[in-house]
């Protein structure tokens, strides 16, 4: 029985896919991957393990219509190679995102099929139309955070709760692959040499208020470096944060899990989201998951998405996005207590067994019915 995952996107912006793959497989699943794209050093991995890859080309455009025409195209392709396996074999779809469920639309109803969305799409009317047509047949909906649980059950009138399923990496790098990696970055990594770091890693905006920690990092100098890692979302963010901190050092997007390198040699883990949508308040970051997989304390703001899990497990100290002080103040404390939050960081990560609720999912389904 194969698992055909579908994601319109390039595989390695979207680490829970990854995870989830990694999991299936190693539960015993045939994995049938179709995407927009993916990194070669994935690419390799996957190959590997004998996951069979689809590549759909993605043509970005602003302009409606061609636009448009990217969406049936990919709908087009992915039904074919789809309708290609369901003649001979029994398949399950495995589903991830908003857009690609916009994509593909209600024809997913002709088989049985996993929606895992990572995102809460707030106010996305066109995506939320789409996943309303089709989120109550599926065999199982899982969301990354709890709270979002809750408000798809209230928009969608769902009989029961999403299941959570964290973002967080599954397979993490071992220490050989680690030493490969670390060799790419070792003019990076040699700067870092007895610095404190402190690392933020994601896309790189104003709405991450990084200006606020370059603030602080400035200000306390000496040991503390902040280190950012990621490919920067709106122009000259880069220039600005450097004009507060000009210590500040900055690494490209790298593909997954290569990234991962900087958690292992960073001191504190920085995490903030503006509270200007639900999605941002209810916030599910791969990064806190990533921190924590390698027992690294971390500073949040005062969001719910990040109260809950910080208070839950003392994995780190949640601040005052708007006051200096107060984020100057959870730097201090987390120094001061180091060995405390260190020793806490890693509960975040073994909170939700991700394997065994997939495979709990995947066990109830009748392989013998899985198309209409």
């Amino acid at each position: 029985m194969k698992i055909i995952v579908v994601h319109k996107s390039n595989l390695e912006k979207i680490p829970p896919v990854i995870s989830a793959i990694d999991i299936m497989l190693e539960l015993g699943y045939e994995i049938v991957l179709i995407n927009t794209g993916v990194a070669k050093n994935l690419y390799d991995l996957f190959q590997q393990k004998g996951v069979e890859m689809y590549t759909i080309s993605n043509k970005k455009s602003n302009i409606k219509l061609l636009k448009l025409i990217d969406y049936i195209n990919f709908r087009k392709r992915a039904f074919k190679i789809i309708t290609q396996y369901s003649f001979t074999e029994s398949i399950l779809l495995w589903i991830e995102g908003g857009p690609t469920i916009l994509c593909l639309g209600s024809k997913i109803k002709r088989y049985k099929y996993i929606l895992q969305i990572s995102e809460l799409h707030e106010k996305q009317n066109l995506l939320l139309r789409a996943m309303n047509k089709v989120i109550h047949q599926a065999a199982a909906v899982f969301i990354p955070e709890y709270n979002r649980t809750i408000l798809y059950k209230i928009w969608f009138k769902l009989e029961k709760k999403p299941l959570v399923l964290p973002n967080k990496p599954y397979f993490l790098p071992s220490i050989d692959d680690l030493s490969v990696i670390k060799s790419k970055y070792k003019d990076v990594i040699a700067l870092l040499e007895n610095k404190k770091v402190i690392l933020y890693q994601g896309g790189i905006s104003k709405t991450r208020m990084l200006d606020k920690i370059a603030c602080i990092t400035k200000e306390l100098g000496g040991e503390f470096r902040l280190l950012l890692v990621g490919a920067e979302q709106e122009k000259g963010v880069i220039t600005e944060l450097k004009k507060i901190d000009p210590t500040i050092i900055h690494v490209d997007f790298i593909p997954a899990p290569d990234y991962l390198i900087f958690a292992t040699i960073a001191y504190i883990g920085f995490v903030f989201y503006a509270p200007t949508s639900l999605n941002n308040a209810y916030c599910a970051p791969n990064k806190i998951n990533e921190y924590s997989a390698y027992s690294l304390p971390m500073l949040g703001n005062d969001i719910p998405g990040l109260k809950y899990i910080f208070e839950k497990t003392n994995a780190g100290v949640i601040v005052d996005e708007t006051s200096l002080d107060s984020i100057r103040e959870g730097i201090l404390k987390i120094d001061n207590n180091y060995s405390f939050y260190k020793s806490n960081a890693h509960k975040v990560y073994n909170c939700v067994d991700n394997k065994k609720v997939i495979k709990a999912i995947l066990d109830t389904i009748d392989y013998d019915t899985l198309t209409v």
